[in-house]
């Protein structure tokens, strides 16, 4: 019978397989040059990352990696009041490295490992210098790349973080994407900032290391690494918004997944309180994605009957608000630090239309948006299906499920009541913007299909 259900896996994937590699040929937005150069630099995180997860002792090489990529950020947050006057952004960067130099050496007690790493990235960094990294068509399907994400980024690698702050094209508008953005390129690709896909194509290979680390079978492991890639790769739009592109969604989907996959499956975050501080630092990724983090200590919360994790998490907020209020209100300031974030003025000002609904606009979401990706929709429709008719063992609603739900939902209740006349293209991307998350799911629930009596996960929301 086992066997039959691993046959039935390979069935219900054939389909995209034999999709992908007939559409393969005319796939112009691929380019393989650059998704090799991207494996490369991937390498380079990844050993980064595996040091790192000794220091603490995350059992997740992608968690650490988060909180190395996060952690630069934060340390150059921390010193905004010296940025202004002394340190550029490749500064702050080199401190931040020896320091993690430093912390990695003291904790292992061993030198060999944090050399190994140095001269590891500058291997890469001289790979890299060999291609040209620039010498292809690439076409920008949202002008948002070349209007902010890009300059942003430009900005900050050429200048500092304060002084990005303070000229930011979006006033208000947080720069943790861009910042990682820019520390990717200070990292692998040195002086050279000509726009080029290897920077966000590292994180195809970091959302396929996150689907590595999840406890299933290796079976239902390769299974769902063959389903994104078949599904991802063979849609441009997917892969400009996911891999392909300097889009917000690039990073808010690696960095979210990663901190909702390890605080449903990995029960050593519970007491690691490092893990809920940088989740606070959620809260600087895009504004309408960032506000979901705090469902995860609310969960944890609720679970321990402790405020511990709700109040780390709060760490970023408050910072946040005291920079605002201390730091940088100023009068070359004032104008930097306004919220100019459209939705949310628009959700201001028509909060009295909470009850007024156009359900119409849930209707051409679906229809001009979702639907219009067949392949995409025939994988969440056997998602759906797998949470209806596999999970026979587990009923309840998991923290991953709850999210999913509850952010679907939001965007259909914003965008039918007070976002009723803006442009309905950004829902797409609002449901999406946590992709791996619906494979992820998709897999264990297939993995529970082969392996029911195999435990995943700690826990579920009612327990």
């Amino acid at each position: 019978m086992i066997k039959y259900k691993k046959f039935l896996n390979t069935i219900i994937l054939f389909p995209f397989i034999a999709n992908f590699f007939s559409n393969f040929p005319e796939l112009s937005h691929l380019h393989l040059k650059s998704l090799f150069i991207g494996a490369i630099c991937f390498t380079g995180f990844y050993f980064i990352g595996k040091e790192l997860d000794k220091i603490f002792n995350l059992n997740s090489v992608s968690l650490s990696i988060t909180f190395y990529l996060m952690g630069a950020y934060l340390f150059n947050y921390l010193l905004l009041p010296f940025d202004k006057y002394y340190l550029s952004f490749k500064e702050v960067l080199v401190i931040y490295n020896l320091l993690v130099l430093i912390l990695l050496i003291y904790r292992t007690k061993k030198i060999i490992p944090g050399l190994l790493l140095i001269f590891l990235v500058y291997l890469i960094r001289f790979i890299v210098g060999y291609f040209e990294v620039s010498d292809y068509d690439h076409v920008i399907l949202n002008t948002d790349v070349s209007e902010f994400w890009y300059p942003m980024t430009l900005e900050i690698y050429n200048t500092d973080l304060f002084i990005s702050l303070k000229n930011n094209i979006i006033p208000g508008y947080s720069l943790l994407i861009n910042y990682i953005y820019a520390e990717i390129y200070f990292i692998f690709l040195g002086n050279n900032t000509a726009y080029t896909q290897i920077v966000p194509n590292i994180f195809l290979f970091l959302n396929l290391l996150i689907f590595s680390e999840v406890k299933i079978s290796t079976t239902s492991r390769i299974n769902i690494i063959i389903f994104y890639v078949a599904i991802l790769l063979n849609s441009d739009w997917l892969s400009f918004l996911f891999f392909n592109s300097l889009m917000g969604e690039v990073v808010v989907n690696y960095f979210f997944s990663v901190f909702l996959v390890n605080a449903y499956l990995n029960e050593r975050v519970i007491n690691n309180k490092m893990f809920f501080i940088f989740l606070g630092f959620l809260y600087f990724l895009k504004p309408f994605s960032s506000i979901l983090f705090l469902i995860i200590p609310i969960y944890y919360m609720i679970k321990y009957k402790t405020y511990i994790y709700l109040l780390l998490s709060f760490i970023g907020v408050i910072l946040s608000s005291i920079y605002n209020q201390i730091i940088l209100n100023t009068n070359e300031f004032k104008s930097a630090i306004q919220n100019e974030n459209t939705y949310l003025n628009i959700f201001i000002e028509n909060v009295d239309k909470l009850s007024e609904f156009k359900l119409s606009n849930i209707l051409l979401i679906l229809t001009q948006e979702v639907l219009i990706d067949k392949v995409l929709s025939l994988f969440i429709f056997l998602y759906v299906l797998s949470k209806i008719f596999i999970v026979t063992d587990i009923k309840r609603i998991n923290l991953m499920n709850f999210i999913l739900i509850f952010n679907t939902f939001l965007v259909f209740y914003l965008y039918a009541t007070v976002w009723q006349n803006i442009e309905l293209g950004s829902a797409y991307r609002y449901i999406f913007s946590f992709v791996n998350i619906f494979f992820i799911d998709f897999a264990i629930n297939m993995d529970k299909k082969i392996n029911p009596f195999q435990k995943i996960g700690p826990s579920n929301l009612d327990q």
